[in-house]
């Protein structure tokens, strides 16, 4: 997908797909369309970047292991 680009929910066709669509939505930035995100899979993330993504940069604070 390109930047602004969103894909269609398939929660009424899967509903286990829910779970995914949010960590699709959260981790990757991808919008999904016809859903509401009530709640942030991680509790204490802002939900404005996705961490998964290329672009994002990891902060000084940041510690492996």
């Amino acid at each position: 997908l390109k930047n602004g680009e969103s894909l269609p929910t398939v929660i009424e066709i899967y509903k286990s797909a829910d779970y995914y669509e949010r960590e699709l939505s959260e981790m990757f930035g991808i919008a999904i369309e016809g859903r509401e995100v009530k709640r942030l899979l991680l509790e204490k993330w802002d939900g404005l970047e996705a961490p998964l993504r290329k672009s994002f940069q990891w902060g000084s604070d940041y510690k492996s292991g």
